[in-house]
């Protein structure tokens, strides 16, 4: 057998021990990329769930922050009264009581949870209360569900009576105290105070007590008055004027004398007010939520399969050189 024939046997057998290497290796890859675990799950709302809560604003408030969105098929959540019938609630405020938030989560291809009794579960910082088994072993998907305790929360409301800005109502744990609000401004009057509204302005709020039940506060004015005085000064000027006529036996003598001058004193009294205004500046629960959004998408780790396909493609390319030297000399 010739030289050049051997080294072409060596080299064809050299490739094609390449090539099931890099096929046995791309289909390991391709193994391990479908078993990327999943064992973390992370679920936060911008309030919490207590009476009066706006149900739909809170439902609408869900985020899921983990697993990232790239990673997710299906997310559904719902929320119900701890009740035989579950009745699913989607509207409406929240009275006190118990409560049940369920989850659905369904994983792309690629991913996959734990066992079940390895997730971790949170919703606003809350573990799960109970984590459903999918099946024996690691899932692509899952389900599970907490208990809420919706606590009861008494309504302060406020009137301004004619001031500005008007606070906004409050929401207060029974046994917790009323925060002050920002003090409002009314033309021409100074604030008095928060006073309860029923009877109106009958008792003044103090605000360092505990609150149990619903309460309206009205505004209390005091009028602001300013006094100036005038002075006005009026004279009147007299003359006196002497006359005499005589008398064949004895001179007569009249005088005429006017009135003495006279002061007079006009008092005018001014009222002027003064005015303070103070910018509106209300506060408004949030409502609009958006949803979560994942631009992290991964990437920048070391791919072996490519490593392995250029690395081989390198030395393909150099065993087709190394036979066409051999070819090209045997032709010399």
């Amino acid at each position: 057998m010739s030289v050049p024939k051997r080294i072409w046997r060596v080299v064809t057998a050299f490739l094609f021990c390449l090539f099931l290497l890099n096929s046995i290796v791309f289909l390991k890859t391709k193994n391990v990329q479908a078993e990327v675990l999943i064992s973390h799950v992370k679920i936060t709302t911008d309030r919490p769930l207590h009476e009066h809560t706006d149900i739909k604003a809170f439902l609408k408030s869900v985020r899921l922050v983990s697993p990232k969105k790239s990673c997710v098929k299906t997310f559904k959540f719902g929320l119900c009264l701890n009740e035989p019938d579950f009745t699913p609630l989607t509207s409406g405020y929240a009275k006190a009581g118990k409560y049940i938030f369920q989850i659905y989560i369904e994983l792309e291809n690629g991913y996959m949870f734990v066992p079940f009794d390895k997730i971790k579960a949170t919703l606003n910082g809350i573990p799960i209360s109970i984590v459903n088994p999918m099946g024996p072993g690691e899932q692509p998907d899952m389900t599970g569900w907490w208990g809420l305790t919706a606590k009861p929360r008494s309504i302060v409301t406020f009137d301004a009576a004619g001031g500005k800005p008007v606070p906004a109502k409050q929401y207060v744990f029974k046994g917790a105290k009323v925060k002050v609000p920002k003090q409002p401004a009314k033309k021409g009057y100074a604030f008095d105070g928060w006073w309860t509204d029923v009877p109106k302005n009958s008792t003044k709020w103090n605000f360092n007590q505990k609150l149990y039940k619903d309460l309206s506060l009205i505004a209390r004015w005091k009028a602001i008055t300013t006094t100036t005085t005038a002075t006005t000064t009026t004279t009147t000027s007299s003359h006196e004027t002497e006359s005499t006529t005589p008398l064949p036996t004895e001179p007569l003598t009249t005088t005429t004398e006017l009135i003495e001058p006279t002061t007079t004193e006009a008092l005018v009294e001014i009222t002027t007010t003064s005015e303070a205004i103070v910018p509106d500046t209300t506060f408004s629960e949030p409502d609009d939520t958006t949803l979560p959004s994942d631009d992290n998408k991964g990437g920048g780790d070391f791919n072996l399969t490519t490593f392995l396909v250029t690395l081989g493609t390198v030395i393909f390319l150099a065993a087709l050189a190394l036979i066409t030297y051999v070819i090209v000399r045997k032709k010399k």
